[in-house]
């Protein structure tokens, strides 16, 4: 599975990562004022001042709002959906939105906030939940898990925290395993013979050399649900 990271926040990067023929596109997700709209950076309450670590931005362009995001998917790319945050109202407006756009079966949903996969869950049993492992504590937390845990079924992790031998043992009980942070071709490649199912990266280019070598997937009989790469 190819995955342009965070190309869902932009109209023109949203463009250019479906038309280079990935997978999936990214797209952060935020409550704001009433509606949904794809960005990582959080806003200042009633300004237009967007911050993110130690940037801040001032942007009075409107924003993508997750309708139009799924529009534009729609038949070209999968969503992946990551939540940043625990805002309530986010959970009902955003199953209505991919119940609107008939998304349920194609969209991911992931987020480091655990407890909303839980409530995600419980209204969309079929829903595809992928939980968000970005630092040393999260990923703890992770291991300790029960091995029946129903959410169990899809990780995604960074980079700097994964190793052949983890990737192997989270294989053993997750169907999914994504990785982000990735940004050299040859790691990418390392990574998927260790079995990780999905690379999540800004660079086109090496999404794109990934697809055409057929690289993105894991072979016939274990390939990731809706993964769209070349048979070798």
């Amino acid at each position: 599975m190819t995955i342009a990271h965070r190309a869902g926040n932009d109209r023109a990067a949203l463009e250019q990562a479906l038309s280079a023929g990935v997978d999936a596109v990214e797209a952060d997700l935020r409550w704001d004022r009433g509606r949904i709209v794809t960005r990582h950076a959080r806003r200042l309450p009633f300004l237009p001042l967007y911050w993110d670590h130690r940037h801040l931005r001032l942007d009075r362009s409107p924003q993508l709002t997750l309708d139009e995001f799924l529009e534009q998917v729609r038949g070209r790319a999968r969503p992946y959906l990551d939540l940043k945050a625990p805002a309530r109202p986010l959970l009902s407006a955003l199953l209505q939105a991919l119940r609107r756009h008939d998304a349920l079966k194609e969209a991911e949903v992931s987020t480091g906030h655990w407890g909303l996969l839980a409530e995600l869950r419980r209204s969309e049993p079929d829903l595809r939940l992928v939980r968000s492992v970005g630092t040393a504590r999260h990923l703890a937390a992770l291991l300790a898990l029960p091995p029946d845990d129903p959410l169990r079924a899809g990780v995604v992790i960074d980079r700097d925290l994964l190793d052949e031998e983890l990737a192997r043992r989270l294989r053993s009980v997750c169907q999914t395993l994504y990785v982000w942070g990735i940004d050299d071709l040859e790691d990418a490649r390392r990574l998927i013979g260790w079995g990780v199912t999905g690379v999540i990266a800004d660079s086109l280019e090496l999404l794109r050399t990934l697809v055409s070598e057929g690289q993105a997937c894991l072979p016939a009989g274990r390939r990731e649900p809706g993964c769209r790469c070349r048979q070798t």
